[in-house]
């Protein structure tokens, strides 16, 4: 039986080059992502927290604070999962 693996057998040292530079792409792209993901849990923590010194000082009702919570919460989530998802589809 032959063996087919294009990178034994047409190996040249072009193909050690454009390996490195598909890694480094894919490994940049993906440190950008997840460097957008912390900095919005970050900003999403900060805020959490004013909202709460904000209700316990009396500033906002508890109704106004569930819906800001439940809204910022919501927003986090779906642009995470977004990120995460063009991270795992990106890289596979």
């Amino acid at each position: 039986m032959e063996n087919k693996n294009i990178f034994i057998d047409n190996w040249t040292p072009e193909t050690n080059g454009a390996i490195s530079d598909i890694c480094a792409q894919t490994a940049q792209t993906i440190s950008w992502q997840l460097n957008v993901i912390i900095g919005l849990l970050f900003v999403t923590s900060i805020t959490v927290i004013i909202f709460r010194i904000l209700k316990r000082n009396g500033a906002i009702t508890q109704e106004k604070y569930n819906q800001e919570i439940d809204g910022l919460l919501f927003a986090y989530i779906v642009i995470s999962l977004t990120l995460a998802g063009w991270v795992f589809f990106y890289g596979m």
